[in-house]
This record gives C-alpha cells, sequence and structure tokens, in this order.
C-alpha cells in the first residue's frame, strides 16, 4: 500500500510517498530491525540516501514503536514485519523527520487508527520546519 504524507505550511512543504507492506508470520531476516517484541522492519536495498543526518532507523522505528502496543493489539500477538518497498521524495524540501509521520500515517490508513495530531511549526528564519516529538 503507498501512502502519501504531505505537510505544507508558509508556501513550503514536504511530500512523502512511502510504499510498505505488512508481512504477517513471516521469517525474520537477519538484516530486519527490531522495533519491538514480535515487530519488524524490512527495508529495501538503496532506498533511503547515504547522506542522511540521522539513520533514518532512527524516524522509521521511532513512528512505528509510538504505536507498537495498538498495533500488537490490533494483530493479537502475530509476528509483524513491515517491509519498505518504496520511499519517495523531493530532495530540495525533504526533511527526515517527516519519515516519523509519514510512517504513522501509514499505520493509521492501514489498521484505521486516529493518529495525534503532529505538534510541527515552521520556522521562517531557518526556512525548515520544527518537529516537536512526543515524549
Amino acid at each position: 500500500m503507498k501512502y502519501k504524507y504531505i505537510l505544507l505550511s508558509a508556501g513550503r512543504g514536504i511530500v512523502i510517498y512511502l510504499e510498505m507492506e505488512e508481512l504477517l508470520d513471516s521469517k525474520v531476516n537477519s538484516s530486519d530491525v527490531k522495533i519491538a517484541d514480535k515487530l519488524y522492519l524490512r527495508v529495501s536495498d538503496g532506498i533511503f540516501p547515504k547522506d542522511m543526518a540521522t539513520p533514518f532507523e532512527y524516524w522509521i522505528v521511532g513512528g512505528i514503536k509510538s504505536l507498537s502496543d495498538r498495533i500488537r493489539e490490533e494483530r493479537e500477538g502475530l509476528l509483524i514485519c513491515y517491509h519498505i518497498i518504496s520511499l519517495e521524495f523531493n530532495p530540495a524540501h525533504f526533511q527526515e523527520e517527516g519519515l516519523y509521520y509519514a510512517v504513522q500515517g501509514w499505520i493509521g490508513q492501514r489498521y484505521g487508527f486516529d493518529i495525534p495530531q503532529a505538534n510541527i511549526e515552521f520556522d521562517r528564519k531557518n526556512n525548515r520546519y520544527k518537529f516537536n516529538f512526543p515524549t
């Protein structure tokens, strides 16, 4: 399933297209990232830019982990592996932090979850969004 995350404010925007699939009771590969008990992330090769300031896992895993209890409750103890198939964005307007909310949006759409409203402000001085993550 492909999900489109859009953040627009002050004439500037971020758009992230995230295509993922949910694999249930799949074999776990050695390269899969463990998120929580029975919850893993698999990423197709070459998806993320090599020059990201923070490893992609930080944002993607964080977004999934924040919803992990709800996911495991929905899937009643099944082993789940999320496979990121593709990721598209405009490098000129990309902010890594947007991956957190893109993956949450995908999960919300997949399971019909209400996702908490993101606390994001546009910093005109630095021409960037300021993401305020839940603690």
